[in-house]
């Protein structure tokens, strides 16, 4: 049987964090860094490559593609678009509402 958690707290909490500006901004960031750091590791491995691989092909060191993956890097545009290009992709930019 599993038990059922609670999460009644975590919200409550997270509105009200929310209300910072500095906090929504920090958050949002955040998200979008496991994004985009989720779809490069998932492009990568769809494509067959090594971090090692893919960073040769990019131009860039296997140790920041490795950073990026981790969602230990704040990438760059110029970055994205390197390791797009080493995977034989585009990037595309959209605005959700």
């Amino acid at each position: 049987m599993t038990k059922k958690i609670d999460t009644g707290f975590f919200e409550k909490d997270l509105k009200k964090r929310m209300k910072n500006r500095k906090f929504k901004v920090a958050f949002y960031n955040a998200r979008l860094v496991r994004e985009v750091s989720g779809k490069v590791e998932y492009m990568r491995l769809k494509k067959r490559l090594t971090q090692k691989q893919l960073a040769d092909k990019s131009h860039i060191p296997q140790q920041e593609i490795s950073k990026i993956e981790k969602g230990e890097r704040n990438i760059t545009l110029e970055t994205l678009e390197k390791i797009a290009s080493g995977l034989g992709k585009r990037v595309s930019v959209s605005f959700k509402v």
